[in-house]
């Protein structure tokens, strides 16, 4: 159990953290590497862990597995063969494999812990960025170790209902820990100015909310500023946002003619 548990801290600490000026591409380039020789290692290792293991596959995997065929013909045959593509593909079906392993034999609690510790490294390292403590790579001020902040947001956010599971906890440190952690990864999305991420956590804190109150006043306030909350979000950073709108290549057509 704890060397799945390792694993999974190496490959998430790779794709949240490792950085390289050695690239070109210094902040993603080397996480992407990162994670493709992670996930080799970690399959070799896990293979011969569980070599007298027999796993039987379901009609879910099946449909994984052929999604994943499908998308790799179908990117072969309109751009030709790109290594890094078939490289990236192949990672991508390897970790599902990994995570199918870890998760079936790790009580969930202890997975999603380790995720979610990992995601708190990341908050603290870009509010550090904010308040100056940090250096950041370039003009923006919030980014953590990516290039800009709609990845550092997203990592994030895919983080934060992990949180929720913990709320119910009747263990009282374990829930004020997760609501503490959760609160943290909300304020460097924000701190970010990611729009999309601020975005993300409004709905995926109501969708929590919505799960457990029965007001139908809260819930319809609630769906309300939802609703309301991309227009405010346009206007926060309304230049940015027309900039981004009309680089489009479909605006940029209808312009043309």
């Amino acid at each position: 159990m704890y060397l799945k548990i390792a694993m999974c801290c190496i490959l998430c600490s790779i794709s949240l953290f490792v950085s390289s000026h050695r690239l070109i591409n210094a902040e993603l380039t080397p996480k992407w590497l990162g994670m493709m020789a992670g996930i080799g290692i970690a399959g070799v290792a896990l293979s011969i862990w569980n070599r007298e293991k027999h796993y039987n596959a379901n009609s879910l995997l099946f449909f994984l597995i052929s999604g994943f065929l499908l998308v790799l013909v179908r990117n072969w045959v309109t751009l030709g063969f790109n290594p890094t593509l078939f490289m990236n593909l192949c990672g991508l079906g390897l970790l599902f494999f990994l995570l199918q392993q870890m998760v079936a034999e790790c009580p969930p609690r202890y997975f999603y812990g380790t995720i979610i510790v990992l995601a708190v490294a990341l908050s603290l390292h870009g509010i550090f960025q904010y308040t100056g403590v940090l250096p950041t790579a370039n003009n923006h001020a919030v980014v953590g170790s990516f290039d800009n902040p709609a990845g550092f947001a997203a990592a994030l956010i895919c983080v934060l209902p992990f949180c929720f599971l913990f709320f119910s906890e009747k263990t009282p440190y374990l829930r004020y820990a997760a609501m503490a952690a959760a609160a943290l990864m909300a304020i460097a999305v924000i701190l970010s100015g990611s729009r999309a991420g601020m975005l993300a956590v409004a709905v995926a804190a109501t969708v929590w909310v919505f799960s457990k109150i029965k007001n139908q006043k809260t819930k319809i306030a609630l769906a309300l500023f939802v609703i309301a909350l991309p227009v405010a979000l346009y206007f926060f950073k309304k230049d940015s946002a027309d900039i981004s709108f009309y680089k489009t290549p479909k605006i940029k057509y209808f312009r043309e003619l």
